[in-house]
């Protein structure tokens, strides 16, 4: 339905949406004139954008494709636009509502300011003020800030979406690749395009779009491997099409057919172009017979030392190159609150606590690495709330001495044949941090161990205990 000459309008583009306004009105909006009357609008149609209008969105949470191939949602987000709407009616709302937002509020001037927002809740917010936000920015923006999605070929509708069009890509702040998803089973796609390659290309596509990426977290299957791309294409992918991402959670699987050490140690070479990162996960899994020697990340030490804005690290992977151990108790990062590390073979016990004094901005360490009372000095970590040890050790003692604003302490290993008590160094070390700690964990070895003590140096603290003998 046209409501006005073709002549006299101008075009405006949001989320994909190709609207035609008329010139009179928009040059009364660039002006800052307001108006009494709503314009007449144009919705084209006959553009290739309009399928924004006519077709359902992808679900922030999780996918699913009915018969039809038309998106269905399923998102956590408690709207009835999320239910399947005829074409018609949805272009009978959005033309019923779009005149009297463009009295206040340009488009251009719409998009700007829901560019900033990066909290769904804040968006939905937003969208619940009026229907025209509402019809625009759930379907078109909430459903695309936070996208879960398994790197399989039956969803290959969903990045063909994204690659073909920027507009939503852009939108996109949160991408997490998982091994598997829950909720309802999703039909298989049959086509001649959704193949292992096309996917990989096609999911680089839509990568390459997603320039207000925030966070990207990657976890494949077993048994999944690249056909055409590999690891350094998805960091080059990360770096130069992604300049806003400051978090990267990575989970690499290694299966036996890329054990060959020579792959191992070059598939990570462009991590290391990555800057800016301010949360860093790594982990390595191994399979079958693959020994925890043959998988040793080189570019991981000069990765961390390139990004000194890092403030959180969690690594589980094993090292077996001796000069990188020693090398990661020279880094400093200035910015650095939490430190966990888990699975790692070290040669030279005094390369982790070295790393831990050169960081007393630390709030929270988790590690297995087993510590000695004389491994750090009294008041290393000034700021530690949160210290977790996983094996039998003594590290916490002079920490604790240090009277840190210790909240959880997660590995109190009481041994065999120690004689423990109100006289006692661990009992001193509690008093110390009495005021603060809230639950401590304790570990034995005898079931009649006696831990009365413990209750007394921390008498407002909740302990809990555990038999691991």
């Amino acid at each position: 339905m046209v409501l006005c000459s073709r002549k006299s309008l101008k075009e405006r583009k949001y989320a994909g949406v190709l609207l035609r306004v008329p010139a009179w009105k928009i040059n009364r909006l660039e002006a800052g004139r307001e108006e009494t009357s709503p314009p007449q609008v144009e919705v084209d149609s006959s553009s290739s954008d309009c399928h924004h209008l006519t077709s359902l969105p992808v679900t922030s949470q999780y996918f699913s494709l009915n018969s039809k191939s038309s998106w269905a949602a399923t998102s956590g987000v408690s709207c009835e636009d999320h239910k399947q709407t005829k074409a018609p009616d949805k272009l009978v709302g959005v033309l019923k509502l779009l005149g009297s937002m463009l009295l206040s509020i340009p488009l251009e001037l719409v998009h700007s300011i829901v560019d900033k927002l990066d909290k769904p809740s804040d968006i939905l917010a937003l969208a619940l003020t009026c229907r025209f936000l509402k019809d625009i920015l759930i379907p078109f923006v909430l459903n695309y800030r936070e996208i879960v999605t398994v790197w399989e070929t039956r969803y290959f509708p969903l990045w063909k979406r994204l690659a073909q069009d920027p507009s939503l890509a852009q939108n996109v702040r949160n991408l997490r690749v998982e091994v598997d998803l829950p909720g309802p089973p999703i039909t298989i796609v049959d086509s001649d395009e959704s193949t292992p390659e096309s996917l990989e290309i096609t999911i680089f596509q839509g990568l390459g779009h997603m320039s207000n990426l925030v966070e990207f977290s990657w976890s494949r299957s077993y048994g999944s491997s690249f056909v055409s791309i590999d690891f350094n294409t998805l960091f080059a992918t990360l770096r130069n099409s992604c300049p806003m991402l400051n978090t990267l959670n990575l989970w690499d699987r290694v299966i036996p057919n890329a054990a060959a050490q020579e792959e191992l140690t070059s598939r990570n070479a462009s991590l290391c172009q990555l800057r800016d990162i301010e949360s860093f996960t790594y982990k390595v899994f191994l399979y079958d017979s693959i020994a925890l020697q043959q998988v040793s990340p080189p570019h991981l030490i000069k990765f961390l030392s390139l990004n000194p804005s890092l403030r959180v690290v969690r690594l589980e992977l094993d090292w077996s190159h001796p000069e990188e151990q020693e090398s990661i108790g020279d880094l400093h990062l200035p910015s650095l609150q939490t430190f966990e590390f888990t699975g790692f073979q070290l040669q030279h016990r005094s390369t982790i606590p070295r790393f831990l004094s050169n960081h007393p901005s630390l709030e929270i360490v988790k590690t297995d690495a087993a510590f000695r009372v004389d491994d750090f000095s009294v008041g290393a970590l000034p700021n530690l709330r949160e210290f977790q040890l996983q094996r039998l050790n003594a590290g916490w003692i002079n920490l604790c001495l240090g009277g840190p604003p210790l909240r959880v302490l997660n590995g109190i290993w009481l041994e065999e044949g120690e004689i423990y008590g109100n006289d006692s160094l661990e009992f001193k070390a509690l008093q110390r941090v009495s005021s603060t700690l809230e639950t401590v964990y304790v570990f034995f070895e005898l079931p009649d161990t006696p831990i009365s003590w413990v209750h007394e140096a921390v008498p407002n603290a909740t302990v809990i205990t555990e038999h691991w003998g």
